[in-house]
């Protein structure tokens, strides 16, 4: 009798825990993707750097020299290795960005891929 009571509190218990739930089978597998290919600068890599370093590295105040608001400043670092130096906290490079943590680890990836496939202008 208590192991019948116990196997109903207990299946209780579990159908009450959520579960997870996506809406479509791409939904679950795109989970904690982190997408490394076909990178385009405008719709993969300028919102990163919009959201991340603009704020301090744009034509108006491009600070260390450093413009990341269009295309051709960001080829330069892209380039010269110190875009890719600098997000991954790399010696030798100034981290950024500047006194916080790195960027998200996908988002770095994004970086050093695209700059791998020769920072296309895409």
């Amino acid at each position: 009798m208590h192991k019948v009571l116990a196997f109903f509190l207990i299946s209780g218990f579990l159908l009450t825990i959520p579960a997870c739930h996506y809406s479509n089978e791409e939904d679950l597998l795109l989970k904690d993707r982190c997408v490394t290919y076909d990178l385009s600068f405008s719709d993969d890599i300028a919102p990163i750097l919009q959201n991340s370093c603009v704020s301090c590295h744009n034509t108006s105040n491009p600070s260390g020299g450093v413009e990341l608001d269009d295309y051709d400043g960001v080829s330069i670092v892209a380039g010269n290795g110190s875009l890719s130096g600098s997000v991954n906290h790399q010696d030798g490079f100034s981290p950024m960005p500047q006194g916080m943590m790195k960027l998200d680890s996908c988002d770095i990836a994004r970086i050093d891929a695209w700059i791998a496939d020769g920072f296309p202008d895409n």
